[in-house]
C-alpha cells in the first residue's frame, strides 16, 4: 500500500524541515497535494483498514468502536508527523518523543 502523504505545515524558513514522507525519492509514497477529495477518499480507506485491525483485535489499549478508531488515528498521525531522524541511532521521531518521553 503507498498511501500518499502530505507535506508538513512548517515556517518556510525553519532551519529543520519536518519530514512527513517515510520514503521520500522514486518509489515511495507519493505527495498528495493540495487535492481534498484525494485527501478525503485516502482518509475513508486509511479509516476502514484501521476499524478492521481493531475489530480483528478486541482489547487494545485504544479500547473499542468509533472512539477506539479516532485514537488509533490520533496516534498515528503524531507518530507520522515529524519522521526525520533523531540524534541517537534507533531512537522514537522527535513528535513521539515528545509525546511519549518514556521512548527517548
Amino acid at each position: 500500500m503507498r498511501f500518499p502523504c502530505m507535506a508538513a505545515k512548517e515556517d518556510p524558513g525553519a532551519a529543520r524541515r519536518k519530514l512527513r514522507n517515510p520514503r521520500p525519492g522514486p518509489g515511495g509514497f507519493p505527495l498528495l497535494g493540495a487535492r481534498p477529495r484525494a485527501h478525503a477518499k485516502w482518509n475513508l480507506r486509511a479509516s476502514w483498514i484501521l476499524r478492521a485491525v481493531l475489530e480483528a483485535n478486541p482489547g487494545t489499549v485504544f479500547g473499542s468502536g468509533t472512539a477506539a478508531s479516532r485514537r488509533l488515528e490520533a496516534a498515528l498521525f503524531m507518530w507520522g508527523y515529524d519522521l526525520t531522524p533523531s540524534t541517537a541511532a534507533g531512537a522514537a521521531p522527535l513528535a513521539l518523543r515528545a509525546a511519549c518521553p518514556r521512548l527517548a
